[in-house]
């Protein structure tokens, strides 16, 4: 999602995962797109990143563990006190139909969609950080 958001104007991604092939292959993509200056890529567990990434100001967050880790839930809460975002930052929450998105205070679900095995919700929050 974050290579779509790029090619359609999105200033800067940054992409985060815990796996060091992956983060080598997003290097090769983001090469391949030309869109290197606008790319930075961290090796982190998704839930650490929230908690503590030093990339601050994101106006959207595409989330998309793999699905069997059920992570979706943690990482929304862990958005909620996270330096990472701005009041009316959007989750983008990729996972599977196995997890349920729960209901947190001081968001608002703005989409939600099923398609076969997947699932993907659209948060806002919408309070500032504590």
């Amino acid at each position: 999602m974050s290579w779509e958001a790029l090619s359609r104007g999105a200033q800067h991604a940054t992409l985060v995962d815990a796996s060091v092939i992956m983060c080598k292959h997003l290097r090769q993509v983001a090469q391949e797109f030309g869109v290197n200056e606008r790319v930075t890529i961290i090796r982190s567990e998704a839930t650490a990143f929230a908690i503590h990434g030093q990339t601050r100001d994101a106006n959207i967050i595409f989330i998309d563990p793999p699905y069997a880790l059920k992570l979706c839930n943690t990482i929304a809460l862990s958005l909620s006190t996270s330096p990472i975002r701005l009041v009316g930052t959007i989750g983008v929450f990729e996972h599977g139909d196995q997890e349920a998105m729960l209901d947190l205070p001081k968001t608002t679900t703005l989409w939600h969609r099923e398609r076969g095995g997947t699932v993907v919700d659209i948060l806002r929050y919408d309070s500032p950080l504590p």
